[in-house]
């Protein structure tokens, strides 16, 4: 299944989606998130004069904050910044 594939079917499934998530959907959006730090890809692109929106890259970043977050809580958690 493609990295796309993956990202939308995982969207379907949103609020369940955490750290503990299939390896294959957080491998996904890691992989997605990296593609657009290095230029690989882009959310919005222009094609004939319009500007077309990958929705399945935008729905990634979404996505990576399902888990993410977590584990940003846990490290204040754990410097005892937050209770």
């Amino acid at each position: 299944m493609s990295v796309e594939n993956i990202i939308l079917k995982a969207w379907e499934d949103r609020n369940n989606i955490n750290k503990n998530s299939d390896k294959a959907i957080i491998s996904a959006i890691n992989e997605t998130l990296e593609k657009l730090d290095s230029g690989i890809i882009r959310v919005c692109e222009k094609k004939n004069n319009e500007w077309h929106t990958h929705q399945w890259i935008k729905k990634a970043i979404l996505l990576s904050f399902k888990y993410k977050i977590i584990k940003f809580f846990q490290v204040l958690m754990r410097l005892g910044l937050i209770k």
